[in-house]
């Protein structure tokens, strides 16, 4: 895989290891090899232009040949169905979801895979979620959060933690005592066998990429925008510009390989080049750690739920994930 060499000198060999012996059981092979056509997996980071692509795959390809995993149990559904149905694998063409996983890549057999992403800054994603949280709460008839309320119950680093959580199915006890450093390198390694990766501004680029292969238009309608539900409650919308200084600051620091991450990956906006070397990631003084965050989004995540008066239950159990 390219940049194998220089990523395991980042001191996470071992983390390496085990990764790599988990993508060796989904090998990307060339269709002149396997016989069949690609399958395009499409992993949808949250407020990164998934709701665009995903929607346009809907509504022009065949059912059959498009797997969606928006949640676990559509995951597991489709798992299910991927893999006690040989033919449905055949005929699978395109996965995508949050939840899409190594598990779904496996399960269809030889099939060459395309793997995509798109990226976003933290201070960008976050103000987008914040903003469809808002508009959610004013069409519910409730005061939003504010939006140190609302950061409070994210978690740390959400674009790298989907990557090895949902993607790579690392559990969280080793996520827990795994450096930011040794994570880096394992989603750098992960990301270096992606044949698309990208900032979300390049939803456009990728659909162009993938329509001709896949027969559907090049082009496709923006969905999940801020506008489209600022239009919807008329909300106040918190920009780059309103966003409070200190908040800022901590969403870089709390968010910080998620941040590297958008900086050496979203760049390049297409297949990362075979002798592309990711640059070391250097940990920022001041982080949190991860219990001093799940603390803080177990009790950020109470204040939502007793604002909208829904039963507490901790945050390892809720069963929705960022959209």
């Amino acid at each position: 895989m390219a940049g194998q060499g220089a990523l395991d000198t980042c001191g996470c060999g071992a983390a390496i290891s085990g990764h790599a012996k988990r993508q060796s059981k989904a090998p990307m092979l060339s269709p002149t090899l396997s016989g069949r056509p690609p399958v395009y997996v499409l992993l949808h980071v949250p407020k990164c232009a998934g709701q665009t692509l995903s929607r346009h795959l809907a509504a022009h390809m065949r059912p059959e040949t498009l797997g969606i995993a928006g949640g676990r149990t559509q995951a597991r559904a489709l798992l299910r169905t991927l893999t006690c149905e040989p033919e449905a694998a055949l005929a699978m063409r395109a996965l995508t979801g949050h939840s899409i996983s190594v598990a779904h890549e496996r399960a269809l057999g030889d099939a060459p895979l395309r793997r995509t992403i798109l990226l976003r800054d933290p201070v960008g994603q976050f103000i987008s979620l914040y903003n469809l949280q808002s508009a959610r709460y004013v069409l519910r008839g409730q005061a939003p959060l504010t939006p140190e309320q609302s950061f409070a119950a994210l978690p740390q680093n959400p674009i790298a933690t989907l990557i090895l959580r949902h993607y790579l199915g690392y559990p969280w006890p080793q996520l827990a005592v795994m450096s930011l450093p040794a994570q880096a390198c394992i989603v750098n390694q992960a990301l270096a066998s992606f044949w698309f990766v990208g900032a979300y501004r390049e939803c456009g680029r990728l659909l162009a990429a993938i329509a001709p292969d896949l027969g559907i238009p090049p082009e496709a309608p923006p969905h999940n925008t801020a506008q489209d539900w600022h239009a919807r409650a008329h909300h106040p919308l918190l920009t780059a510009q309103s966003l409070a200084p200190a908040l800022r600051a901590r969403i870089l620091v709390q968010n910080q390989l998620d941040a590297y991450l958008f900086e050496t990956w979203a760049p390049l906006a297409g297949a990362p080049p075979a002798e592309f070397v990711p640059p070391p990631f250097q940990v920022r003084p001041g982080a949190p750690s991860f219990v001093q965050i799940e603390a803080g989004r177990l009790f950020g995540s109470w204040q939502r739920k007793l604002q909208r008066n829904a039963p507490l239950e901790p945050v390892f159990v809720r069963k929705k994930t960022l959209r």
